[in-house]
Parts: C-alpha cells; structure tokens; sequence
C-alpha cells in the first residue's frame, strides 16, 4: 500500500483525518468499526497466547546434544553476552513489553547472536560448536528443539484467522446493518 511508505507523522495525521471524516459523516458505522477492529486484535492476542503456549508444550523437545542431527530447529535462539551463553526464550513482543517497562532498551538485544532457530535447521558446524559449549559446561547438556513442521502453526493461524475473524466480521457487520434499518 502506498501509506505504508509515507512517513509516520504523515501517515498518524491521515489516518487521524478519515477517521474524523468518518466520525463526522457516520459516527455509528465508524464507532461499530472501530469496535469490531479493537475485539478482533483483542481475541487475535488470546488465541496467539494459546497457541503460543500449545507450541511451547507439544511442539519443543529436550533433546541431549550427543542426539542433534542436521536439519533440527533450535526453540530458542543462542546468544553470547560478556563469555556467557544462553537460550532466549522471550519473543520479540515480550522483549519491547521489557524494554518499555524498564526503560532498558539493551532487552531488546540480549547480546551476540550465535545460532537462529529459523527454518534452515543446524548445520553439522552448529552442532559441533553447541557440543563444544556443552563439555564446557557453557550451555546445558540438554537442549530444547522445535519439532513438527515449522510452518505448520503459521498457517494453522492463517486458517483461524480467515475463518472465525473474518466470517465474525461480517457477521458483525450484517447486525449492525439491521439493526439500523429497524430504527
């Protein structure tokens, strides 16, 4: 879309515009939108949190270093701040909830990244080095790894999304429409 490449003061004081312009002309319809908007990223957040914790508790394994082949997907990200190694386990969401309340934007980056847990999986050098760390006693001997398509809850969501939001959406819609004919 094109307001997405407009600067951020640009963009706050066009939306701000329509959605007067639509206070003004409609107040109800706009109220009933903004509403449904505010209940959508509302139950978006519960249902994240749910599935966040389904992944968390059927999704990962601890797996003991001697067992990691190729391929396997780390849960947490490895990073190294001032020679310590550790498993991040935060999402990038809890890490600016951090940041804000502590007024500490270091939360934000924990130290050096060492090893992603995207996609791409490790590699036979990533695995040496997280044996290396573990007879160092720098990292634990077991490790936590995502298992099951890593996909797979994105688009589970996606599915969700598209049919409960959506359809609950129009629903809303389809209400508010008649009842605005009744009066």
């Amino acid at each position: 879309m094109i307001i997405s490449k407009l600067p951020k003061k640009l963009k706050i004081m066009i939306i701000s515009i329509v959605t007067l312009y639509s206070v003004y002309q409609n107040p109800q319809l706009t109220i009933i939108g903004i509403l449904t908007l505010w209940a959508s990223i509302i139950i978006l957040q519960i249902i994240r949190k749910l599935l966040g914790k389904v992944s968390r508790e059927a999704l990962q394994d601890k797996v003991r270093i001697e067992e990691l082949e190729d391929g396997m997907i780390l849960a947490h990200k490895l990073y190294k701040e001032n020679d310590k190694y550790y498993f991040d386990d935060r999402s990038f969401l809890d890490k600016i909830k951090e940041a804000v309340r502590t007024g500490n934007l270091k939360s934000l980056y924990p130290g050096k990244l060492v090893l992603t847990s995207m996609a791409a999986g490790l590699t036979r050098e990533d695995i040496k080095l997280l044996v290396e760390l573990a007879e160092e006693g720098k990292i634990p001997k077991k490790i936590m790894i995502k298992k099951g398509v890593p996909f797979a809850p994105a688009i589970f969501i996606g599915l969700i999304f598209s049919l409960f939001i959506g359809d609950i959406a129009m629903l809303l819609l389809k209400i508010f429409s008649m009842i605005r004919g009744i009066n």
